[in-house]
């Protein structure tokens, strides 16, 4: 759950677990020579990162990769890159729900498919790359009426009149600050650029300074005098929680 002003100090990002110790019951799949597989027009070619996967579920992977294998591989080192267009969840525990990590923020901000285990379970039992749409991973438990993100929906989430600025070396010991760069700039937000600041038009606009939520504001209201009152600093967490909800946050919210 990402809370409003108490995310950043109270609620640790959860960090991507690689804890395979328990197992699910084996599923026998009925396995055809990969040339006879179906495969949906939508699907040009399917790229798979993961993230929280049992050894089963691993086991289940390595079966849809190779019975595939035409159409399907893994994202490189199983990150969310530019290529990937799915990220697979282990969500047995809770069904269409997931715990937030980078790897989440990464994929919602790109627009990628977020979805269950159960995808590739259904995909090996009917022999063809099913519509990935009815597993599509909600969010956590808060989130059990929406999707986390739709793959042809690319949203503005920011007005052109915002500039974001990184003061921090990172979130949470999770997210780095070149990992909120890349989140704003996947969010088609502009980053603030020193080497204009003097400029009419960049002080005209209001500047969101991202910080850790224990820096002291009156250092920060020194750094940035020249801006005055279109300055806000706030912490990284409401450019998550916007790009989770794909709607800008309040900005009273997430401010120091």
């Amino acid at each position: 759950m990402l809370n409003n002003e108490t995310f950043p100090q109270t609620t640790q990002l959860n960090i991507e677990i690689d804890d395979d110790t328990k197992s699910e019951s084996s599923i026998e799949y009925d396995y055809t020579n990969p040339l006879s597989v179906s495969l949906s027009t939508n699907h040009i070619h399917v790229s798979i990162a993961t993230i929280y996967l049992q050894d089963e579920q691993w086991h289940q992977l390595e079966l849809f990769i190779k019975h595939f294998s035409l159409y399907v591989s893994l994202s490189n080192n199983l990150n969310v890159t530019s290529s990937t267009t799915h990220l697979l969840v282990d969500d047995s525990s809770h069904p269409f729900q997931c715990n937030f990590s980078k790897k989440i923020f990464q994929a919602v901000a790109r627009h990628i498919f977020i979805v269950s285990i159960r995808w590739i379970e259904e995909c090996l039992l009917q022999n063809e790359i099913i519509d990935e749409t009815p597993y599509k991973i909600h969010g956590d438990e808060t989130m059990k009426t929406m999707h986390l993100t739709c793959y042809t929906s690319i949203n503005t989430l920011f007005s052109s009149s915002i500039l974001f600025a990184i003061d921090c070396t990172s979130f949470q010991r999770v997210l780095t600050r070149n990992d909120l760069i890349e989140l704003v700039i996947l969010s088609n937000a502009k980053l603030f650029d020193p080497e204009q600041q003097k400029s009419i038009e960049i002080q005209s606009k209001l500047l969101l300074v991202l910080v850790d939520p224990r820096v002291d504001r009156y250092q920060l209201e020194i750094k940035y005098k020249q801006w005055y009152k279109n300055v806000k600093f706030l912490t990284p967490g409401f450019l998550l929680k916007s790009i989770i909800y794909q709607k800008q946050q309040p900005f009273e919210d997430f401010e120091l």
